[in-house]
């Protein structure tokens, strides 16, 4: 279970989710925003390191 994310907000006409296991990895989720396509597609994904 991926669990709640930190962080999710609207910018540019895009969605980003973020979630962090606060150890060792920060997953970020950029979606369509849902004020444009009512079924947002995942546009793209990143996987850092969690910030130390």
């Amino acid at each position: 279970m991926i669990g709640d994310p930190v962080s999710a907000e609207d910018q540019e006409g895009m969605c980003y989710v973020t979630y962090t296991d606060n150890e060792n990895y920060k997953v970020a989720f950029v979606f369509e925003s849902a004020w444009i396509n009512p079924d947002p597609r995942l546009y793209m994904y990143t996987v850092e390191l969690a910030d130390e």
